[in-house]
């Protein structure tokens, strides 16, 4: 009987910061990425306690194992800056945008570059609030196993483990809105999480009980041939950053302001253009030769600092909820942690006295895999239809289907029980709320932004209070005719990127080794492996939520890092040791050489091809996908709410190929001094090996390659390192 404990303590700090720490950020689609690095800057310390206790006992034929751990994790102090830099998003504008004269016209679209130097931002991403966030979590766990030799040439091994994490349970933080000044108590905002089934940090999960068992088997009993067998549960332990995640980025302790395309006139409502242009106006101050006395830009609440020269604003002046509302990244409430049966069968035989082959089975299946899922999507049927009552057709793009500016806020048509004339159908229509809700022949419309594009939490109260002063009970009273179902609850949410955890994986692989030992100054191994790996999310990365948040199961496709086929060779070849001694020149000279050469040779990896067009209308242009044409050519969908064609995960890189070699010899002064002088030389054929392609459909369309498969190669953006030496002395003494 032995008894282990062990006790461990560690500290660690990480710190990283950009190194345009000032600059803002601008992303040039398939260009450029300029400025400062959006998940910058992150400075956290960390500190570990655990505690760890086994007891092995031997009875018998039995080999007992008993044991635990429990951990304390602590996070005392971390900062993180998500989007305080500000991001500009330009990823091609259409030319009807700044004229529509330009689209009867048959004007091409800009590309880009050209909106970047237009200076006519897609949109404008910036993060306020508090970066500094505290969180703890305690991992506990135990474990039995038994190991029984059964058998001579037969050994069984079975046990279980049981994990849980008392998790720290994170309370909202209140808030009050700068511009409405609509004020949310910690209790508002958790019942607005309610509403949404997610919450900030992660429940407890406490069934966690993974069984295993294991065999090992020599079916002739000589040692020559041996079977080896196993199946097992085995639990995941969530990431702690996803839970720091949703404690930061929660609309109450940091808000991530969204800003859409609009016009660059100081007293147009608070628009991207405007902070590129640096045509902001902040309330109650006065900018000469810019905001002249007077003037002010609404949507910017007083006290906002605007930095004139950085095209941003300063991060802890929040200038107040806006036509968007923030994105959040909270935790689902139903949120348990992911685990894999994991399955491998393996067949051993020794073909000669120093070489041996083996072939095996795997099979990973996993399930609850964390997938970030926007969980309060926009109602895409209710904003068609809200668009129907307007122009009595069909949008023909989500643009289109905001209403931007059809509402008249001036004039005798903009005042309440005004009327004014439809622009796209000639009606009458009579103005409700000036800019927010209008009545004609097909019943009230209201205006998308107000209604906060019909997502489950509710409406756009604060836009609403800041700019006419109808309070949220008053505003509800207005919704009855509309297609904006009045709520209780005000929730200060745009995308709630929720972690769930619905994901799966299937993974099955094949490999073969060829093995030979050192023998005759010689050894090798040969290893050939088949592998297939498919999933609906290979990430926990919120740029890779599913293309249709309400169907998982459109994203199900080869995973990012699957790989089909993948074979390495290595080998070492020495010198025969009596070579040092012989009475031939040649052979004293090549005496204490050594050959290791790696050859791999491997299929491309997948990558997701993109459109960044919002064909689906639910406000998120980052996952969306092209439409493949009869012909197999690429297209951006337009037109009523679709998804796309294309599956995920279509594109492929070419194939890997490459050769390495370590070349050494040993130069020996005495029996206890050596000198070895090597040489390496990596991808020695100084093949072009892709590392990554262009995501993007036109480059995908131009590069004009498809691989079997139905799949897509694409211009290549990186590579993997060229022919490359070095020469180095180790000493050994």
């Amino acid at each position: 009987m032995v008894n282990e404990a062990r006790f461990n303590f560690g500290e660690r700090r990480a710190v990283f910061r950009s190194q345009n720490n000032d600059a803002v950020a601008f992303n040039i689609t398939g260009t450029a990425f300029i400025g400062r690095e959006l998940f910058s800057p992150v400075v956290r310390t960390e500190t570990r306690y655990e505690w760890t206790d086994s007891l092995n006992v031997v009875m018998g034929t039995h080999t007992f194992k008993f044991g635990g751990d429990v951990a304390f994790v602590r996070i005392p102090s971390a900062v993180f800056e998500l989007n305080f830099a500000g991001l500009f998003n330009f990823g091609g504008l259409s030319a009807g945008t700044l004229n529509s004269a330009f689209t009867t016209l048959g004007a091409p679209d800009f590309t880009p570059v050209q909106q970047y130097g237009l200076g006519f931002p897609g949109s404008y991403i910036q993060g306020f609030g508090n970066p500094v966030s505290r969180i703890s979590n305690k991992p506990l766990a135990w474990f039995a196993q038994d190991s029984w030799k059964v058998r001579p040439n037969l050994t069984l091994n079975y046990g279980i483990r049981y994990d849980i994490e008392l998790t720290e349970q994170i309370r909202p933080t209140p808030f009050t809105d700068p511009l409405s000044s609509i004020t949310l108590s910690a209790s508002d905002i958790q019942a607005a999480q309610d509403v949404l089934n997610v919450r900030q940090g992660f429940p407890r999960d406490t069934n966690n009980f993974a069984p295993r068992v294991a065999v090992a088997w020599d079916p002739w009993n000589d040692q020559k041939t041996v079977i080896r067998a196993a199946i097992g549960i085995f639990y995941d332990h969530p990431l702690l950053a996803v839970a720091f995640n949703s404690d930061i980025a929660d609309a109450a302790q940091q808000q991530q302001s969204t800003l859409l395309p609009g016009s660059p006139a100081q007293n147009s409502l608070l628009n991207a253009v405007q902070v590129f242009q640096g045509t902001v106006c902040v309330p109650g101050s006065a900018t000469p030769g810019i905001c002249p006395a007077g003037v002010f830009t609404p949507g910017v609440a007083v006290g906002t600092q605007y930095q004139f020269g950085r095209q941003r604003f300063n991060d802890q002046t929040f200038p107040g909820f806006g036509q968007l509302l923030p994105f959040t990244l909270p935790v689902a409430n139903d949120f348990v942690y992911a685990y894999a049966n994991q399955g491998n069968f393996t067949v051993e035989r020794q073909l000669t006295k120093n070489m041996s082959l083996s072939a095996s089975y795997i099979y990973v299946g996993a399930h609850h895999l964390p997938l970030p899922r926007d969980v309060n999507e926009v109602r895409q049927d209710l904003l068609v239809e809200n668009f129907r009552r307007f122009a009595n057709r069909g949008p023909n793009s989500f643009s289109e289907s905001t209403l931007a500016n059809l509402f008249p806020t001036t004039g005798a048509g903009g005042a309440p029980g005004g009327t004014f004339t439809n622009s796209i159908t000639g009606e009458t229509f009579t103005t409700i709320i000036p800019g927010f809700i209008v009545v004609g022949p097909r019943g009230k419309v209201i205006s998308p932004f107000a209604a906060n594009f019909f997502r489950p939490s509710g409406s756009n109260y604060f836009l609403v209070q800041a700019l006419t002063g109808l309070p949220p009970a008053a505003f509800n009273a207005q919704l009855a005719g509309t297609l904006r179902t009045p709520t209780t609850v005000i929730a200060p949410f745009g995308d709630v990127n929720a972690q769930s955890s619905i994901g799966n994986s299937n993974y099955n692989a094949m490999n073969i080794d060829l093995k030979r030992r050192m023998a005759n100054n010689f050894t090798f191994l040969a290893s050939y492996t088949w592998a297939h790996s498919i999933d609906e999310s290979s990430d926990l990365q919120t740029l890779l939520k599913p293309m249709n948040n309400r169907n998982v199961r459109l994203d199900r496709s080869d995973s990012l890092f699957d790989q089909r086929h993948r074979f390495v060779f290595s080998a070492v070849v020495m010198s025969p040791a009596e070579w040092r001694h012989s009475d031939s020149g040649w052979y004293r000279f090549l005496a204490d050489f050594s050959l290791a050469p790696i050859f791999e040779a491997s299929s491309g990896r997948p990558f997701n091809i993109l459109s960044g067009v919002d064909a689906n209308y639910d406000l998120q242009a980052t996952n969306e996908r092209p439409s493949v044409g009869a012909n197999g050519v690429l297209f951006a969908p337009t037109g009523p709410p679709q998804d796309a064609t294309l599956g995920r995960n279509r594109g492929i890189t070419h194939r890997f190929m490459s050769l390495d070699a370590r070349l050494t010899r040993a130069i020996h002064f005495n029996e206890r001094v050596r000198l070895d002088l090597i040489a390496e030389g990596f991808n020695l054929f100084n093949r072009f090996n892709e590392a990554a392609a262009s995501p993007f459909f036109p480059d995908v369309n131009t590069f004009n390659q498809r691989a079997p498969g139905g799949r897509y190669y694409s211009r290549p953006t990186a590579s993997f390192d060229p022919r490359q030496f070095q020469f180095g002395l180790k000493l050994s003494f």
